[in-house]
């Protein structure tokens, strides 16, 4: 049989008493910081921005070789885009702290007036819809811990990926990045 290793009682009390007396230390050091923070921990949460208007604009033209496309984009809107705050921890002695966001556009379809398609002195008119990809990007956000709020001042997302659909000839068409103004936007997290 293996040697036995015998630890006494009195080894064991002078590890216990090393590990109070550093957790004693370790309390007394933190509630004498100069700082005395309290440190809060928020997130992850997700809110939903109000509907986002997308202006109509003037006709736009699309070259296609020795064809074109041409169509006006009337006023819409996007709904469902959400701000998420991921999880993290804050000094409840700040008055206001900028926090890291992810906006996030969902992935949607918006059917438009017909295009007219033109290729050879021959114009075609069909219906159209625009596909806008599902967008997620980084934005930051003002935590005001008075009041309660999260707000995201306005900033303007560009969108690349685009495309139009043109129904009724099952043609895709991409679409150079467009750019969609935010206004800024205050949500109460109370």
């Amino acid at each position: 049989m293996g040697a036995r290793h015998r630890s006494t009682g009195a080894s064991y009390r002078r590890k216990g008493g090393f590990v109070l007396v550093a957790a004693l230390v370790t309390l007394i050091a933190a509630a004498c910081s100069p700082s005395g923070t309290l440190n809060i921990p928020l997130g992850p949460l997700t809110e939903t921005l109000p509907a986002i208007a997308l202006p109509g604009g003037a006709p736009i033209t699309v070259p296609l070789g020795p064809c074109s496309a041409s169509l006006a984009l009337p006023t819409s809107q996007i709904n469902g885009i959400t701000i998420t705050v991921p999880t993290l921890s804050i000094n409840a002695s700040q008055g206001t702290v900028a926090v890291p966001v992810t906006v996030t556009v969902p992935a949607s379809t918006i059917a438009l007036p017909a295009v007219t398609l033109g290729c050879f002195g021959i114009n075609v008119s069909t219906g159209l819809n625009v596909v806008i990809p599902k967008i997620t990007l980084p934005e930051s956000a003002t935590l005001n811990l008075a009041t309660g709020s999260l707000t995201l001042a306005s900033s303007t997302l560009s969108i690349s990926g685009l495309a139009v659909q043109l129904t009724g000839l099952g043609l895709t068409i991409p679409l150079p990045a467009i750019s969609i103004p935010i206004p800024a936007t205050t949500i109460p997290l109370t």
